[in-house]
């Protein structure tokens, strides 16, 4: 797989929308596999460098970064532009534009965009639910079961966390847990109602072709047990009797776009007659 490397910055308060920003991003880019790292805080030129000089010595990587301190803002744009290093601010562009057709200069208080956004409580759920996301891809914890709304099951490359992403977006808590034949799950799953549990499987000849170029981008020479046809369809069978054991919606992802398989997962849960409430925090 294919790695790369965005760097959230940000001073204090826009942390959020440099996260929000790189989450959407991150998701329209399923073959690639992306580490996401968050420094916030970042109010001094001594700070500026230390990320510019470690995303220059990071492969494949770029800044996403938003401040209302012009210094920082000039101290990235020359920093980047001397170490060959991708930086892309969030806020300005849009700081610009909107002060130009007022025709008037923005104050850069941090505690006025603060207030503004103290009322916007789906923006926070927002971010708090791409946060749990993130936080439980892949089945790094198995701690936040009962808080999930969504729990997403399915074998290597069927989109798991492209989908996790795109559905926090839309303030749904979700995890995503990968299935492996010969690896139990967690036994706790088969306590947690089955319609928060959504199975998603895909074709095997999909999936091979998924996995050589995954393969290819590693840079493995030849045949891979994880590309090998005889593996996919055994670990096809498994994870299909699996979550039919558990009795939960499956969805093939063969042919879907990530916005038409999140449709399906959206509509059958609210469509219950038993609607599933979306978590608050």
């Amino acid at each position: 797989m294919s790695i790369y490397s965005i760097f959230m910055v940000s001073d204090s308060l826009n942390q959020r929308v440099v996260e929000s920003i790189a989450f959407q991003v991150v998701s329209q880019f399923s073959d690639f596999s992306c580490e996401l790292i968050k420094i916030p805080n970042v109010t001094s030129q001594e700070k500026v460098i230390d990320v510019v000089n470690t995303a220059s010595q990071t492969p494949r990587s770029l800044i996403v970064f938003s401040t209302t301190s012009k210094m920082i803002r000039d101290t990235f744009s020359k920093l980047s532009s001397d170490l060959d290093v991708i930086c892309i601010d969030a806020l300005y562009p849009t700081l610009k534009a909107l002060s130009g057709l007022l025709e008037s200069k923005p104050n850069n208080s941090r505690g006025h965009l603060s207030s503004i956004l103290d009322l916007n409580k789906d923006y926070f759920n927002k971010i708090a639910a791409m946060e749990f996301a993130i936080n439980n891809d892949d089945g790094k914890s198995y701690k936040a079961l009962e808080k999930a709304d969504i729990i997403l099951l399915g074998v290597s490359r069927t989109s798991k966390t492209p989908l996790s992403v795109y559905l926090a977006y839309h303030n749904y808590f979700v995890m995503n847990i990968p299935l492996f034949k010969g690896v139990k799950i967690p036994k706790e799953l088969y306590s947690i109602p089955a319609r928060k549990i959504i199975g998603l499987t895909i074709s095997s000849t999909r999936l091979n072709e998924i996995r050589v170029t995954r393969d290819s981008n590693m840079g493995v020479r030849g045949s891979s047990n994880y590309s090998d046809m005889n593996h996919i369809i055994e670990e096809l069978s498994f994870a299909d009797q699996l979550m039919k054991k558990i009795g939960c919606k499956i969805i093939n992802v063969s042919d879907k776009a990530i916005e038409e398989t999140a449709e399906i997962i959206i509509s059958q849960i609210e469509r219950r007659t038993y609607p599933l409430t979306k978590t608050i925090v």
